[in-house]
């Protein structure tokens, strides 16, 4: 989106008027960076529906090599560096083991915005359910990396989720419980 400016002139005064989409807010890039990472979270809360997968691309930049995600999820710790990459580890995993999933950020999401860098930590808690009727809901420490791309849109270049205490686990299966 093009910002237009419009000039008014007046004896003695020179007035530029930046109107962005009908509106000018100093705090723009953090705003831009806060709806970015609302996205990611509604993303990965589909509740029972299938997730989106094609709406992730547009939140991380493009390209072989162009992210750098490293997430812990049960024992295993994964290492991902393309949004195709995200998609081929994740789908599998969501589609196969869950029939429910949602996440939500536990208190206030930090935001750090420079003028190309930007940086959003929380601690989620994500509520899932398995196909085994088991309910899953793990804690994470969470961070978000953003940059301009070369047409100044946020992308999202590093995602690193760490998990913070073991997840509470609720079966009806006796066998399950100790």
């Amino acid at each position: 989106m093009k910002s237009k400016i419009a000039a008014v002139f007046r004896p003695g005064t020179f007035i530029v008027f930046l109107v962005l989409a009908g509106v000018v807010s100093a705090q723009a890039p953090e705003n831009d960076v806060r709806t970015k990472t609302e996205q990611w979270f509604d993303l990965w809360s589909p509740g029972s529906d299938p997730i989106d997968w094609e709406a992730f691309r547009p939140l991380y930049m493009a390209g072989e090599e162009a992210i750098l995600v490293i997430d812990d999820f049960g024992d295993e710790v994964t290492t991902i560096t393309s949004v195709d990459e995200y998609i081929a580890t994740w789908k599998p995993v969501m589609a196969e083991e869950f029939r429910s999933w949602s996440i939500q950020p536990e208190g206030l999401i930090d935001y750090r915005v420079g003028s190309t860098l930007a940086v959003a930590t929380f601690i989620l808690v994500a509520d899932g359910e398995t196909f085994g009727d088991i309910r899953v809901t793990p804690r994470q420490y969470g961070t978000l990396i953003f940059v301009k791309d070369d047409i100044g849109d946020w992308r999202i270049v590093q995602e690193r989720l760490t998990t913070l205490s073991e997840p509470s686990v609720d079966s009806s299966d006796e066998s399950t419980r100790q």
